[in-house]
Order: structure tokens, then C-alpha cells, then sequence
């Protein structure tokens, strides 16, 4: 049987622009939801939707925000993948790339480093 990655929890997305994400993600299988969350200088921006999908070892989901400077209401896209750590047992790390669905040129990459994830069969 082929493993699968377990996101579920409450970690941190440090973004490569400087943006740092706090995640609550509950995972049903394969079925990801939850919230997010990040602050700016005008306050906190939130969430309104979380919804993505675990492929093996793959990751892909997309949060709806609340607000931003611009007045438009951003989707952000991540996909990554759990990568192996250094012991080589069942335990990864995850990483990835992110995309603003309403400006897909604005990209940034991102890590989790406050959290290890496990491999489920």
C-alpha cells in the first residue's frame, strides 16, 4: 500500500516573502480543511475558506483570505511535497511553492520548520 503524508496540526508556513502563515489543518484521509491566518501592518488577515487534497507524499491546497491592501480578496495556491529528514524513518518535512491566483506572477516558495510530519500507510 502506497503511504500518504498526515498534515494535520497547528505549524507555521514561513514564506521566502517574508510572510509567515499560521495553519490549523484537520486531514479526513486524503481531504484537507481548516484555517490560516498572518499578520500585516495594518492587523491580522484571516481566512475564509482552507480546502486542498494529500496525493502520496504531495500536498496541493488553497486558502481564500478575508482581506488585503488592494481591497481584493486573494486566493493563495501551495502545493508541496514531504521531503525525508536526515534519520530516514517515517518522519518529513514539508516544502513547497505558492502562488496569488489573482496575480500568479507573485510566487513565493515556503517551508514548514516548527512542526515534523509523518507518513501514514
Amino acid at each position: 500500500m502506497t503511504s500518504y503524508a498526515n498534515i494535520s496540526g497547528d505549524y507555521t508556513i514561513t514564506q521566502s516573502n517574508s510572510t509567515w502563515v499560521r495553519v490549523h489543518v484537520e486531514q479526513t484521509g486524503r481531504e484537507l480543511s481548516g484555517y490560516a491566518r498572518f499578520d500585516t501592518p495594518q492587523g491580522e488577515v484571516h481566512s475564509e475558506s482552507f480546502s486542498g487534497t494529500v496525493s502520496g507524499e504531495h500536498v496541493d491546497f488553497t486558502i481564500g483570505w478575508s482581506q488585503s491592501s488592494d481591497g481584493v480578496k486573494h486566493t493563495g495556491h501551495y502545493w508541496g511535497d514531504l521531503l525525508e529528514t536526515f534519520s530516514h524513518n517515517r518522519d518529513g518535512y514539508l516544502k513547497g511553492k505558492g502562488q496569488d491566483t489573482c496575480h500568479p506572477y507573485n510566487t513565493a516558495t515556503w517551508q514548514v520548520d516548527d512542526k515534523v510530519f509523518q507518513r501514514l500507510v
